[in-house]
């Protein structure tokens, strides 16, 4: 199972809260279209919080601002079963985005929180309890406790009907010189899904809700690698808040086959509802259906977040002694805007913070991508990186103006996710408005994206000899795959760019090996500016018309 693993012991390890006090350059790629707002005022119906006494006293309880002992002697029947639609969640959301946020509890009693990550790993459910047994997919609570503090109160949801999952210390194992928690009523933290992703008899998780808002998920012989989040605020800038799932509502479709999830956010600017349904397959997709309820403006959110790690690839080993090639679940950023075009920025390990932003009307599609898939890319027989999925968002309605985000921070380990893409609105959002936002995501081996140009497939980059000494360039190869269309080079041409500095012509071959069994390389070099960046682009067309991906990288002193 993914979850026994090195890569599950790496990426609980990572932290993705982080201070950005550096100074940072933004990397633009402009793309002028009508803006369409995204931020759509409320009804004067669906204005109202629409929730009495009773059913917020309910509310306060599903999200732990009760706990079972208060509820009790509330009298509420947290253990009956309940009239459920995907609309409660929406005016629970409405309900407490009206109201001050509240944090969710984090005590526990020190032998829970003192438990190191393998220990923790010991807490083991009993699966003589597990939701939806003899399904195609089952669900597995999980126990507060060593890194995951946070309090999550699940529902179990059948025919219309919302029962609570009731907690229950005795349905867990622990660690051999852990006693069983004097506090019976210490509560989830996360709940995880397993199926037959892999082999008709074996349940491997297919997709795990822990922390925050965070998620993650695979397709078919991956492993785990980067993660999603429900929503970002303020990453990039020195005060980012990070909303957290409070509640999880978990049902099945008809069919058995799909997992349908409904979630309530809540956060110190923001409340909202998420519905996803989630499918697996070679792929594994979330469908999901957002509608956010701000509490303040809003002018720095961060839309389909995703965290990933790059610590060295081809063009950066030289700073790390080790014996593999590469280190990254990720290695580059993949865009399809709104016109049309293809974007490739490879992933970089900078020595200070680096933001970069992406301009955009409508995008088609963007994610963090995992394109060497290779043994050989890294030589590790143990994390095997070849096999972590790339992560592809899918806008399925207009979401108007506003720029893809890459953050990118320095690394000198493998457990850190130093890495965040997400999308951000141009216009902000404001209390009293709705935002309904609805995408795909897919966790897959490439994107899903319809006639692909020549995709890049590695970039390196060192000193420039003349002769025997540097002469002070910067030397690129840039590998596009060879298909069809790179077979003739004949009538190919290089297109590159550079806002500062001289680059020399673009040299293009046929090489074989390396990235791939055949390639295209396109190298040159760059004398660099004085001072300041420099922003490279190159892309290969054939008539005036491109064939390649375009090419994006930046460099500085």
């Amino acid at each position: 199972m993914a979850s026994e693993s090195r890569p599950a012991a790496i990426s609980a390890a990572r932290t993705a809260c982080v201070q950005l006090e550096n100074d940072f350059t933004v990397e633009i790629f402009r793309n002028q279209r009508k803006q369409i707002n995204v931020v759509q005022p409320l009804g004067e119906e669906s204005d109202r919080a629409g929730l009495d006494r009773r059913e917020l006293l309910l509310a306060a309880a599903a999200l732990g601002l009760l706990g079972p002992s208060a509820a009790r002697a509330q009298g509420l029947p947290l253990g009956e079963a309940k009239s459920f639609s995907p609309d409660n969640v929406d005016r629970l959301a409405r309900a407490l985005a009206a109201k001050p946020y509240v944090p969710p509890t984090k005590s526990l009693p020190p032998e829970m929180t003192n438990l190191s990550y393998d220990e923790y790993r010991m807490l083991r459910f009993d699966r003589a309890n597990l939701l939806w047994k003899g399904g195609r997919v089952v669900a597995e609570p999980m126990m507060r406790g060593g890194y995951f503090l946070d309090r999550v109160t699940l529902f179990s949801v059948e025919n219309g009907r919302a029962r609570p999952i009731g907690f229950d210390a005795k349905q867990f194992s622990y660690p051999p010189d852990r006693p069983m928690p004097r506090d019976p009523e210490l509560g989830f933290s996360g709940v995880r899904f397993l199926g037959p992703i892999n082999s008709p008899d074996v349940f491997d998780e297919i997709a795990v809700f822990q922390g925050a808002s965070y998620f993650r998920s695979l397709g078919r012989n991956q492993l785990y690698g980067l993660s999603a989040r429900g929503l970002a605020i303020g990453s990039g800038g020195p005060a980012e808040q990070f909303p957290l799932f409070r509640s999880f509502w978990l049902e099945r479709s008809r069919d058995g086959g799909a997992v349908i999830l409904h979630a309530l956010l809540d956060g110190p600017s923001i409340a909202g509802a998420y519905h996803m349904t989630i499918r697996t397959g070679q792929a594994t997709t979330f469908d999901i259906d957002a509608r956010l309820y701000p509490r303040n403006e809003i002018s720095v959110a961060g839309v389909a977040p995703m965290s990933s790690m790059f610590m060295f690839g081809p063009g950066s080993r030289r700073r790390f002694d080790d014996f593999r090639p590469a280190v990254h679940d990720s290695d580059g950023l993949e865009m399809w805007t709104g016109a049309g075009d293809r974007l490739w920025r490879p992933l970089a390990n900078p020595t200070q913070v680096t933001v970069s932003a992406f301009a955009d009307v409508n995008p088609r599609g963007f994610g963090l991508m995992q394109r060497a898939r290779s043994f050989r890319d890294f030589s590790d027989a143990e994390v095997q990186y070849e096999k972590r999925p790339s992560l592809w968002v899918e806008p399925l309605e207009p979401w108007g103006a506003g720029t893809v985000q890459l953050l990118e921070l320095p690394t000198d380990n493998e457990t850190t996710d130093n890495i965040v893409a997400f999308w951000r609105p141009e216009q902000p959002w404001t209390a009293g408005h709705e935002v309904r936002l609805r995408y795909r995501l897919h966790w897959t081996d490439r994107s899903p994206t319809p006639n692909p140009p020549a995709r890049v497939v590695a970039t390196r980059t060192g000193a420039s000899f003349a002769g025997s000494h540097p002469d002070g360039r910067r030397h690129y190869a840039i590998d596009f795959e060879r298909g069809d269309n790179l077979r003739d080079l004949t009538d190919i041409r290089a297109v590159a760019a550079t806002s500062a500095g001289v680059l020399s012509p673009v040299r293009l071959q046929a090489i074989s090996g390396g990235a791939g069994a055949e390639a295209v390389r396109a190298s040159f070099e760059l004398a660099p500016p004085a001072s300041g960046a420099a922003e490279l682009r190159l892309m290969l067309e054939r008539g005036g018309q491109s064939i390649s991906e375009n090419w994006l990288t930046r460099w500085t002193a």
